[in-house]
């Protein structure tokens, strides 16, 4: 499986499919405001944001929410991959792909409480809408703590290699 993922069909694979869906999402997302993409946010206007979006940009949100599941499985497969041939030693590589799978499971969690939020919408959900604020953010960290432990492999790859 390893071997698998070190593969560089396997890994362009992987990147060009995460660039395709993210143009995808981008185009499908038009000018809609999208929780997903900021940072942080309060209860309060992730509620305004479902009221303002009407009834077609909530269908489009949950169009672009359908398409984001796709995206996750290439970004963290291509995740997987890098971390593969960046890091050589299997004991570090088990721990390392935490960091990705850890990403892909938050960012699932918050893409399906976002479905579920539009696709229910009226209804007032504040249990979930109080798990989303915290969410977002919980998945922001992930994602950046996992660009730098990508960072990190490469430079150590690279840079150690040669001495």
């Amino acid at each position: 499986m390893i071997e698998k993922l070190k593969d560089k069909k396997t890994f362009y694979f992987f990147m060009i499919g995460s660039l395709v869906f993210l143009t995808a999402l981008s185009y499908v997302k038009g000018s809609i405001s999208i929780l997903d993409s900021r940072f942080f946010y309060f209860k309060e206007e992730a509620q305004q944001l479902f009221l303002d979006l009407g009834e077609s940009g909530r269908r489009q949100y949950i169009l672009v929410n359908g398409l984001d599941f796709f995206f996750m499985f290439f970004y963290t497969g291509f995740f997987f991959s890098a971390y593969a041939r960046f890091f050589e030693n299997v004991q570090q590589l088990k721990l390392v792909l935490m960091m990705p799978l850890l990403l892909y499971l938050a960012d699932t969690f918050e893409t399906s409480t976002i479905f579920y939020l539009l696709w229910s919408y009226p209804q007032p959900q504040n249990g979930l809408l109080n798990l989303l604020v915290l969410l977002t953010p919980f998945k922001w960290f992930l994602a950046i703590a996992t660009l730098l432990v990508l960072i990190n492999g490469y430079l150590l790859k690279k840079y150690l290699k040669k001495t």
